[in-house]
């Protein structure tokens, strides 16, 4: 398993990857639970699985405590490893809300404000899901059921 901290890492891998990729619980925030991996007939349809972990501070309202939030990376990356996770995607917020960043297989770009303290949590799980997708370039994402509303709005937004 390996770990990978930046986007142009990952989508340089994903790019030239010939492979069918699995994006696993795509708006994952870390502390994970074994929960998150009871889908692993999903590796039959993929070659190569990329887990994210990415605390979103875009999902947080002001009345909510981000600097709060349960984090134990160690943690996580042993879950990873135990289940047979290829990539982890562990970014930090300035490589995800740059100003403006390169869309997957295109030369269009995405400007994003950095973040204001006006936030909408479904708001920031579409936005971070849509560059997740352009950075990781995967066949499918997996999403865990307690992700269920989550994924809702994502399916709608496609």
């Amino acid at each position: 398993m390996k770990i990978l901290k930046t986007s142009a890492s990952v989508q340089k891998l994903a790019l030239k990857s010939a492979r069918r990729i699995r994006l696993s619980d795509s708006s994952t925030m870390g502390y994970l639970t074994r929960g998150i991996f009871v889908n692993q007939n999903a590796r039959k349809k993929a070659d190569v699985v990329f887990v994210s972990i990415f605390l979103n501070p875009i999902q947080f309202g002001p009345a909510e405590d981000f600097t709060r939030y349960p984090r134990d990376f160690k943690r996580d990356e042993k879950l990873c490893k135990d289940v047979g996770v290829d990539f982890i995607f562990y970014p930090d917020e300035k490589d995800i809300y740059p100003e403006i960043i390169h869309i997957c297989r295109s030369r269009k770009r995405y400007r994003h404000p950095r973040r204001k303290n006006k936030t909408c949590h479904f708001k920031g799980v579409t936005t971070v899901c849509l560059k997740l997708f352009n950075i990781t370039c995967p066949h499918f994402a997996v999403f865990g059921q307690k992700d269920a509303q989550q994924l809702a709005v994502i399916r709608k937004c496609s």
